[in-house]
């Protein structure tokens, strides 16, 4: 067989069934030619470099009961995705896909680096993505792979050699969605998903070493641990499982949202006693917290609770003894002051001509539920549930966050596992859906406030010119 292909491809995957027989140079381009046995010699189908259609060839491939295997560069595959979409996930057909190089690649540069195969492949519909912490496991989810005959599958691995442990027997398995206790522990949890696992389990040393007691868990614990009812689970295999110091960090979240609206509204010239006020999102954690406080704690003209299921918004409303349920297009006409704490796959587009002037959007969902785009003209958009510190903390990683003052801003939800240690209150602080009481919310303010931290205001605010 004659034909242009990847070096990788050459030296690891073909070596068993294909002899590279002759190797020209030709225009720059290195041409090889492979002999294969009679037992292979129609199961290795080379494309060139024609990605696309690679994938939709497999997809056809599958269609007739075939197990099409597409190894690809984590990077050029993104040059395939519109027949990923439509061809294959759509489809819900079982292609295979090894995805090389996925992560960082050295001297490979930028354009060669893996970095979206994760986001991209996890967003769409039927798809299993696997991601191998060493050489062993890739071993299994490829055995894995094989057996998915429903959906289509992919496992990803960097560029470079393994670690060096003993692969398994070729007939070993993995359990689709069941993670693998590495090491046992009590008061911190570091989950890993791909090759960070050995610099994981190197942090997880240091802190031990240092001895870091690392007593709550804050920031959007509440996605994974809610969500999988963990507190039920007390033990996973051979590992005992204490929850007691963990928390969701929402109610903090819900008091910093109250606050920012308590002290930025009147700089635009909103009076609270006679705003109107929306929350979208009303019947979530941090949304049905922050109606309670604004019902009974701030004295505003009117609530407007906004959310898809209309069963909560009622119980939220007999609960409270007021606020009035309105569907988004009706609310936000109405509106003075907008909470956005509602969970949304993007961000929300929306006809400025129809809100109030002046209006005031608090965006407190992460994703951000708004466009930056939406400030200007007498609307002010402010990130909501962010703080600031009074000193710099050095904590980097809020960069990746869009941070005003990285060295000082963060979530309200991380503060929140900072300001229970402060505390020594070592409970599950915030847990459950909706039981923020008004009690605690009082208590992480005052504390919040005790141990220097502030709520992010308009006047910290990136300048926007008016659309």
């Amino acid at each position: 067989m004659g034909g242009r292909l990847d070096g990788h491809l050459v030296q690891g995957h073909v070596d068993d069934i294909a002899k590279c027989v002759d190797v020209k140079l030709n225009e720059g381009s290195w041409i090889f030619t492979f002999s294969f046995n009679e037992k292979f010699k129609n199961r290795l189908f080379d494309v060139g470099i024609a990605e696309q259609h690679a994938v939709t060839m497999a997809a056809g491939m599958a269609t007739e009961g075939y197990k099409p295997l597409v190894p690809i560069y984590s990077t050029v595959l993104q040059s395939a995705y519109d027949q990923i979409v439509h061809d294959v996930a759509l489809q819900k057909l079982p292609v295979r896909f090894a995805i090389d190089r996925a992560g960082q690649v050295g001297a490979d540069g930028p354009t060669h680096a893996g970095s979206f195969d994760i986001t991209y492949l996890s967003t769409l519909p039927n798809f299993i993505v696997m991601a191998a912490s060493d050489e062993a496991e890739l071993v299994r989810m490829i055995n894995t792979s094989v057996d998915i005959n429903d959906r289509p599958s992919a496992f990803r691995y960097p560029r470079g050699n393994g670690v060096g442990v003993e692969l398994p027997s070729i007939s070993e398995k993995l359990e689709i969605g069941k993670g693998r206790v590495i090491k046992e522990g009590k008061n911190i949890a570091v989950i890993n998903f791909g090759t960070r696992l050995s610099e994981c389990l190197m942090a997880s040393e240091n802190l031990s070493k240092k001895g870091i007691n690392i007593t709550a868990l804050g920031g959007f614990t509440s996605i994974i641990f809610e969500n999988f009812n963990l507190l039920q689970h007390k033990q996973i295999r051979n590992t005992s499982l204490d929850w007691e110091r963990f928390t969701t960090g929402n109610t903090h979240t819900a008091w910093i949202i109250c606050r920012q609206l308590e002290m930025n509204a009147p700089k635009i010239g909103i009076d609270l006693q006679s705003a109107t006020v929306a929350v979208v999102g009303a019947t979530g954690d941090i949304g049905s917290a922050v109606c309670r406080w604004l019902i009974n704690k701030t004295g505003i003209g009117e609530l407007l609770m906004v959310a898809r299921q209309q069963e909560p918004l009622a119980s939220l409303q007999k609960e409270l003894d007021g606020g009035t349920i309105k569907n988004l297009d009706e609310a936000l006409p109405e509106a003075d002051i907008v909470v956005w704490v509602a969970s949304m796959p993007k961000t929300m587009e929306i006809d400025t001509n129809n809100l109030k002037k002046p209006c005031l959007m608090i965006d407190g969902g992460y994703p951000k539920n708004l466009d930056e785009k939406f400030q200007g003209n007498d609307i002010h958009v402010l990130k909501g549930g962010i703080v600031k510190f009074f000193n710099d903390i050095g904590w980097n990683m809020m960069e990746l966050a869009e941070m005003q003052n990285p060295q000082r801003e963060m979530f309200a939800c991380f503060a929140e596992a900072m300001i229970l240690e402060f505390e020594k209150c070592h409970t599950n602080f915030s847990w459950g859906r909706n039981n923020i009481s008004l009690e605690k919310m009082e208590f992480i303010g005052a504390a919040s406030m005790k141990h220097g931290f502030s709520a992010i205001g308009l006047d910290k605010q990136p300048k926007v010119l008016a659309v």
